[in-house]
Order: C-alpha cells, then sequence, then structure tokens
C-alpha cells in the first residue's frame, strides 16, 4: 500500500510540473517588446495629426496613443492614413476625437508605443544563429 501512495505521490508530482513548465512556455510567448515615442497630438477642424515621429516607424504595426488628461491615463488604438501633411501624420481614432472635444483640447503630448517583436522570436533568431555557426 505504501508503494501505490509513493507511484501516486510522484505522479501527481510530474503532473505538476508539466502543467508549471507549459504555463512557463506561455507566458514566455507572450511576452511582447515595444518601442515608446513622444508625439505631439493635434486637433484641427475634424482631423487628428500627430507629429515628431517618422512614419516609417509606425507605418504597418500595430500603434497605441496614450495621453495623460486630467490626471487619467488614457490609451487609444489609432488608424494610421499613410498621409503625410505639413501638420503631421494623419490618424484616424473617433474615441480619441471625442476626448479631445470633451476637453477642449487642440494640441498635447502624448507616447506612442509600437510593437517591436515578440520576445519568443528573439530566442528563435538567437537558437538558430547559434546552430548556424
Amino acid at each position: 500500500m505504501k508503494i501505490l501512495k509513493n507511484n501516486f505521490a510522484n505522479f501527481i508530482l510530474i503532473i505538476l510540473l508539466l502543467i508549471s513548465f507549459a504555463l512557463f512556455l506561455f507566458f514566455i510567448t507572450q511576452l511582447r517588446t515595444y518601442d515608446y515615442f513622444a508625439v505631439i497630438v493635434k486637433k484641427e477642424r475634424d482631423e487628428i495629426y500627430i507629429s515628431n515621429i517618422n512614419l516609417d516607424k509606425i507605418l504597418d504595426k500595430k500603434v497605441n496613443l496614450f495621453i495623460n488628461v486630467n490626471d487619467k491615463l488614457s490609451r487609444y488604438e489609432i488608424l494610421i492614413d499613410n498621409k503625410l501633411t505639413e501638420d503631421g501624420i494623419l490618424i484616424r481614432s473617433l474615441p480619441l476625437m471625442n476626448s479631445l472635444e470633451k476637453n477642449n483640447i487642440y494640441s498635447i503630448q502624448a507616447y506612442i508605443s509600437v510593437e517591436k517583436e515578440i520576445f519568443m522570436t528573439r530566442i528563435l533568431n538567437l537558437i538558430k544563429t547559434i546552430t548556424n555557426n
């Protein structure tokens, strides 16, 4: 009977270790790195522009915009039009437009986060370069 209890405890311990390892791998694959850029958001007429950033850094990437209004940090997902004007880069975000109008803001400093890469991609590239050498 003692042997069966010991085997059962070992079995449960192995299952818990496997589950822990699987969760660890899952969380590692979900880690991402971001680049942050300070920008100026301008609202003119019914359009929003961002300036002080190069269009190439944010084009074709998932971009979030962070604004601090009344000591409250707000995050907005923005769509970037491939349109560069003298006012800046044209962006679209209805919630951002509503927030700027509600708070009567025409120009504000904000921060953009651009997803750089998934952490697991960096690890796989490192393994690939090690195995190729």
